[in-house]
């Protein structure tokens, strides 16, 4: 959690300090999170690492003596509702920049949303390759999945953990991990030079991601790109 807090209250300053302050005695930050949905167990922790971070801040002194407050935004993993995020802060709310949107799928969009609203966004899990390249407004913590999977593919191969086949699982209804196991995982696989048979298994709703999970388990190393996976307690 400290660590957790320490990067909270590193993007808490760096928003702050990355354009001119607009109210008087205080400075506004918007919080894009998905308190509901697909991603709320992970977007719990952040709200909570958010307000003690402010917390302290405030306790401070605040920055240049100015106190933070924080305008938050429940999109439940929705891209459609991180751009309604994104434009209520910068509109009405006065925000100085935003901390989030939380997945690649939020970011993707919210990103040009707020580079024509001309709103700092800092999302604090966002990893799809190249996101935030062309924009001015958009920054990230996280690295590519590309060097995240590429290291899982090699600490596996080096504890021999690799089955006699490779299954890569993603999700059809989800852009990043679709983007993730059609272009990102198989290339990896070629360029450790993995002899091994590689299959996609791709499936639209997260109920049947589970039951394939169970089919493949015994017989296959499973690379799963799968948002329903990622957050089921048998997930890898």
């Amino acid at each position: 959690m400290r660590f957790k807090l320490g990067i909270t209250a590193a993007v808490l300053a760096g928003v702050a300090f990355a354009a001119p302050v607009q109210a008087a005695d205080e400075i506004v930050l918007g919080l894009s999170f998905g308190k509901t949905g697909l991603y709320s167990t992970i977007n719990k922790t952040t709200e909570v690492a958010v307000d003690i971070a402010v917390a302290e801040i405030n306790a401070a002194g605040g920055i240049n003596g100015k106190k933070l407050r924080i305008v938050k935004f429940d999109t439940a993993g929705d891209p459609k509702q991180a751009v309604v995020a994104v434009r209520k802060f910068a509109r009405d709310d006065k925000a100085l920049g935003v901390i989030g949107p939380f997945s690649s799928s939020e970011a993707r969009v919210a990103f040009a949303a707020g580079e024509r609203e001309k709103i700092v966004q800092i999302p604090n899990a966002s990893s799809a390759p190249k996101l935030a390249d062309k924009f001015s407004y958009a920054y990230r913590l996280t690295e590519s999945e590309f060097l995240q999977f590429s290291r899982v593919v090699k600490t596996m191969k080096k504890r021999g953990s690799m089955k006699s086949s490779v299954a890569i699982m993603y999700g059809t209804d989800d852009v990043v991990s679709k983007a993730v196991g059609l272009y990102i995982m198989k290339p990896i696989l070629t360029k450790e030079k993995s002899r091994l048979p590689v299959r996609l298994v791709s499936r639209p709703r997260h109920s049947m991601f589970h039951h394939k999970y169970h089919s493949l388990r015994a017989r296959s190393s499973i690379m799963s790109v799968s948002p329903a996976l990622r957050r089921s307690p048998f997930g890898c």
